[in-house]
């Protein structure tokens, strides 16, 4: 058995036009909405100064050259230059080693010479992106239609990488049983590693959350019931993570 029923309501058409406006608006609102230049695009440190990214959230750091590389030949685009390998390898390295802040991240940024020259090379790069981590689903065993809930587990594995899904199998589990309530709890309460964690993480995972739905498109008295003991068997739980 698996979820009864799916969201699909558009506001874009289609399973990828939601999509991308969904993860451009949350990777890079600023460029999605032309409020900086859509031309000549370059990395940009993380809000946090933790790491450093291009076009629609593509990590430079967390991602290998090797991977970098091949979504950057996926988008059609040329290959990380030598030296920005080097930069990149070596930042990788001092990051690891506990080098690196804001400071140090925006000299890299200074120094790299990738660009993407348009902001449909940024959306081609995104759609590269977007298609390794479709194929993370289908490797974790996350078999859904193009719907909304598949659009919150796509948006979890974007943002977490392959290690998300694969760490969980509740999730999973929940979901091939058709347990749409315990599937919104594992989503916005047992993947965010507690607000006090990440706040900007946990808010992430609580959009998700509503995204994929506590309810089916037309509830039923089965639904409302499901979720009550789902809010019933998890409440300590979820004070513990809201009091945080």
């Amino acid at each position: 058995m698996s979820l009864t029923s799916y969201h699909m309501n558009w506001s874009f058409g289609s399973y990828w036009g939601d999509l991308l406006d969904l993860l451009k608006t949350r990777e890079n609102a600023t460029l999605y909405g032309g409020t900086v230049s859509q031309t000549n695009i370059e990395a940009q440190v993380d809000l946090v100064g933790t790491s450093i990214a291009i076009g629609y959230g593509l990590d430079l750091l967390v991602n290998s050259n090797a991977e970098i590389n091949e979504l950057l030949a996926a988008a059609g685009l040329p290959a990380l230059s030598d030296s920005d390998a080097a930069f990149l390898r070596q930042a990788r390295l001092d990051r690891e080693a506990g080098f690196v802040d804001r400071d140090y991240l925006i000299d890299l940024k200074n120094n790299l010479t990738l660009v993407l020259s348009s902001e449909f090379e940024a959306e081609s790069l995104l759609i590269a992106t977007i298609y390794r981590a479709e194929g993370w689903l289908v490797d974790e065993g996350f078999v859904l239609p193009e719907s909304k809930e598949r659009m919150a587990i796509l948006s979890m594995a974007f943002n977490g990488g392959p290690g998300i899904l694969r760490q969980s199998v509740s999730l999973r589990a929940a979901i091939e049983n058709g347990d749409r309530a315990e599937a919104w709890y594992e989503i916005a309460y047992r993947t965010n590693g507690g607000s006090s964690e990440s706040l900007g993480i946990a808010n992430r995972r609580y959009a998700e959350a509503d995204m994929f739905g506590l309810y089916n498109e037309n509830p039923s008295e089965v639904d409302f019931r499901k979720a009550y003991e789902m809010f019933t068997l998890h409440r300590e739980a979820i004070l513990d993570y809201e009091g945080r």
